[in-house]
Parts: C-alpha cells; sequence; structure tokens
C-alpha cells in the first residue's frame, strides 16, 4: 500500500493592475501563469497478490485547485480518478492483464460580457458569466504476452480504448441583463490503439520480429457541424478543420534482434 499528499502553493509579487487597465481589461483577471493558486492532491495505490497466479491493484486520487485571488479567469481546476487492474499467470509461457480507469476533470471560468471603459458594461456585474467544465474519461486496456506460444515464438496482443465525454455549461449571474445562453452539445472522443507482434529466435542471440498496429480516432464535436462549418463569421474553421478530423493510422514494423 501506498499514500501519499502533496500540497503546493504559487504566489507572485510586482504585478502591475494598471498595465491590465490600459489594455481594457479588468485588472482582477488573472492569467493562468500569474495567478496565484494553491493545489491539494491525494493518491493512494493498493496492490495484492493472492497468489503467484493472479494480482490485484486500485489506485485512487483526488486533486484540487484554487485560485482565490482570481476574480475573472480560471478559478478552480479539479481531478478525481481511479483505476483497478488485474493480472493472470496461469502458466509460465502465458500472461494476461485487464485494466478500466476513470478520470474526472471539471474546471470552472468566470467571464464578463463588457465593452472597454469608460464604457457603463465594464463595472456591470450582472454581466457576469461563467463557463462549466466537466470532462469524464474512461480508459479500458487488454493485453496478453505469450512468450513461448510455440517453439522458439513470442506473441503479443495489447488493446486500448480511450472515450472522453466533455460538456461545457454556461451559466449567468444572478439578477443577470445578458439572454439566457444557449448550451452546447457534448464532445465525445475514441481512441482506440490496437497492436499485435511476433517475435521469432533463429538463436539465443538473433530474433526477427514482425507487428502491426491501428491508431483510430473518432470524435463528435459540435465544431463539426453543419450550422458551425457555414457560417460566414468565422471562415477560418473551415482553413483549419484538420484539427476535428477523425482518422485511422496502419503501421507495420519489421526488426531484428541481436542479443550481446
Amino acid at each position: 500500500m501506498r499514500l501519499q499528499y502533496d500540497r503546493s502553493e504559487r504566489t507572485g509579487d510586482g504585478l502591475d493592475e494598471e498595465v491590465l487597465s490600459e489594455i481594457g481589461e479588468q485588472i482582477s483577471l488573472r492569467q493562468f501563469d500569474i495567478s496565484d493558486r494553491t493545489r491539494d492532491r491525494v493518491s493512494a495505490i493498493v496492490q495484492v497478490t493472492p497468489s503467484n497466479m493472479v494480482g490485484l491493484n486500485a489506485s485512487l486520487a483526488v486533486g484540487r485547485e484554487q485560485r482565490p485571488d482570481a476574480a475573472f479567469g480560471l478559478q478552480d481546476n479539479d481531478l478525481t480518478s481511479f483505476t483497478v487492474g488485474l493480472d493472470l499467470v496461469p502458466r509460465d509461457d502465458v500472461n494476461a492483464g485487464v485494466s478500466y480507469g476513470f478520470e474526472k476533470l471539471t474546471t470552472l471560468q468566470r467571464s464578463r460580457q463588457a465593452l472597454p471603459p469608460p464604457d457603463t458594461t465594464f463595472f456591470d456585474p450582472t454581466r457576469d458569466w461563467t463557463t462549466d467544465l466537466d470532462e469524464d474519461v474512461h480508459t479500458w486496456t487488454a493485453n496478453v504476452d505469450l512468450p513461448q506460444v510455440a517453439s522458439r515464438t513470442a506473441v503479443r496482443f495489447v488493446y486500448d480504448f480511450v472515450r472522453s465525454n466533455a460538456q461545457y455549461l454556461y451559466g449567468l449571474a444572478p439578477n443577470s441583463t445578458l439572454p439566457v445562453p444557449s448550451q452546447l452539445p457534448e464532445i465525445t472522443n475514441d481512441f482506440h490503439r490496437a497492436s499485435a507482434d511476433v517475435e521469432y529466435s533463429f538463436t539465443s542471440r538473433v530474433a526477427l520480429g514482425v507487428g502491426y498496429r491501428l491508431d483510430k480516432w473518432v470524435v463528435r464535436d459540435f465544431g463539426r457541424s453543419a450550422e458551425m462549418l457555414s457560417t460566414p463569421l468565422i471562415p477560418a474553421l473551415v482553413n483549419i478543420l484538420y484539427q476535428w478530423v477523425p482518422y485511422d493510422v496502419h503501421t507495420g514494423l519489421v526488426r531484428v534482434r541481436y542479443r550481446w
């Protein structure tokens, strides 16, 4: 068993708030890199081996981050995660393992929709709004190792699957004078990675290996919707569309291994 607690504090001085005022920003705005913050994290790992054929493991982590001096900008950035895994060695020539992990990430940012001073909206708290990100990430992993599936032949299979579901929620201040925002649809990312590898040993020193790997990414993003892509307000989005395009990558390899 392992239990660990970490706490970090970042503080700075010498910030000239008038510089922010001169460029029309709120003086209480703190960018990510200049904001004072406190961060606490607790993590625990447990490994159990009830027999020489079975291994169990689990981990849990909770992290909390606060930025107390930032009236605008990032307010907090929190993480909760856990992982469970099982390793099996039923025979000397068979190793297998499976695991599942879950991560929950949340952030909160505060903003104000306003014109620079002397416009009165710059000082109007009823024009404040927030962005709350809530993202869940699921990770599945499985592997099978056959170090001696046949005479002089070793085989390994690995499969990873990661799914991310992210939701941006917009909120308004009490007695807000802003129109009610339209919430955006959920963003989903799926990433698959599968690989197979075979190695044949001609002698105790020389071996030949071949392998194949597939990387597949699938994304469902409101940024790729027909309404978003057809708007004339942001034509540059069409030019950088490659950032959202799903893809398949097929990789093959051949290697020669020499053991000294």
